[in-house]
């Protein structure tokens, strides 16, 4: 089986989403910081060593780093066969941005969108959440070939819009490839602001619903597994807990 990796190369972000589950740091200045390039090059190397052909860059958000493309070209040219990466893609709403990576060996980027509204994005992101951004470099990248798919993670804010959301997005970009259905991790800011995670049991018939629209309408789907199979019973197959081992996932920050 495939083995997933995901290589954290900065911790800097250009939003304060509520639910984030990365903890708060003690010093500012650990989130200015970037991981050196070399030190990122060295831990490609290994992971390719040990077999690893698969690659996830995540954060922070990695597009704040300008040398985003080197690290992605470097990747490639060690042997990874895929390149994928985690993003808010605000950025991307850059045309050339989204050029120069894919040219880089980009292959696939995740994109975290959780409201299908501005206003709702505010309350969520804490800050300017660039809603119209984010629908611009989606079109970008899906402009230029570059496949997307969309992580939405499920809080006290959205629960009750998941169907909505996925709706929207449908209609917009039928090009998407697929949602993960994600659900807040209580841990870093989450766990500061816990009224943001909802009850499974409240938001069960909401993701129901929207999981019976995604099937009618043969929109390709998946479910975090910290959601329990209990709430997603007769949709099992799209469970990401049925999907992989998780000892084939390795995290490095």
């Amino acid at each position: 089986m495939e083995n997933h990796v995901y290589l954290q190369i900065n911790s800097r972000c250009n939003q304060k989403c509520v639910f984030c589950n990365r903890p708060p740091k003690d010093n500012p200045d650990e989130y200015t910081k970037d991981i050196a390039i070399e030190k990122i090059k060295q831990r490609v190397k290994q992971l390719v060593e040990r077999g690893n052909k698969r690659i996830i860059l995540t954060g922070g958000e990695p597009t704040l780093r300008n040398d985003l493309a080197e690290i992605i070209k470097f990747c490639k040219s060690v042997g990874v066969e895929i390149v994928e990466m985690q993003t808010n893609g605000i950025l991307f709403f850059n045309e050339e941005l989204v050029k120069k990576l894919k040219r880089a060996g980009l292959d696939f980027a995740y994109i975290a969108f959780h409201a299908h509204n501005k206003k709702l994005y505010d309350k969520m992101a804490r800050t300017n959440s660039f809603f119209d951004e984010k629908i611009k470099g989606i079109e970008n990248c899906i402009k230029n070939g570059l496949k997307v798919s969309i992580i939405h993670v499920i809080n006290e804010l959205n629960y009750k819009y998941i169907k909505e959301f996925v709706k929207f997005m449908n209609n917009k970009f039928p090009e998407i490839s697929y949602y993960n259905l994600s659900f807040v991790v209580p841990e870093g800011h989450a766990w500061l602001n816990k009224w943001c995670v909802p009850k499974y049991s409240s938001v069960k018939p909401y993701l129901r619903r929207a999981m019976q629209y995604c099937k009618e309408n043969k929109i390709k789907f998946d479910v975090s597994e910290i959601v329990p199979l209990c709430m997603i019973e007769g949709f099992e197959e799209h469970a990401a807990s049925t999907k992989f081992l998780f000892d084939n996932i390795v995290i490095i920050d």
